[in-house]
């Protein structure tokens, strides 16, 4: 009696790992796009959550709340009330630059710049998205799908 071969032959092998290449020679370069997607859209919500802390919290304590960067945008963030750290978040390590200095939140919720003021986000591949903050302290977010530079 014959016994039946257990396993995979060489042929069927080395087809799956020809498959399995060009599958990851497609998957790959979209994984990576993704990625940098993904981290321009992180940045812009991390940006976005602390301009909503800052604008809450100058409307809930009536007091005049300051977003300033760290020491560059890149960063990170840094709330204060007068002299007072309230908060410093990390920066995302990407360029960006803003209209002024910094943003002030009135105990109104409104914003001390006139008329809007704005965060510009860029990656190395000339993409970004733009913060923006309206006098009247609302908050919105637009992508810029070319030529983004600081």
């Amino acid at each position: 009696m014959r016994r039946l071969a257990r396993g995979f032959t060489l042929i069927e092998l080395m087809i799956s790992l020809t498959v399995l290449a060009i599958i990851l020679t497609v998957a790959v370069p979209s994984m990576a796009t993704m990625l940098q997607n993904a981290r321009l859209a992180s940045a812009a919500s991390d940006a976005v959550s602390v301009l909503n802390t800052a604008r809450s919290y100058a409307i809930n304590h009536r007091a005049t709340i300051t977003v300033t960067p760290v020491s560059a945008w890149i960063d990170g963030f840094r709330v204060e009330q007068g002299d007072t750290e309230l908060l410093q978040i990390e920066g995302t390590g990407l360029p960006a630059s803003s209209t002024t200095d910094n943003i002030t939140f009135l105990a109104t919720g409104i914003i001390t710049a006139s008329p809007d003021w704005a965060l510009t986000l860029c990656d190395a591949r000339g993409k970004g998205r733009l913060v923006t903050v309206a006098k009247s302290g609302a908050i919105a977010v637009a992508a810029i799908d070319a030529g983004c530079t600081l």
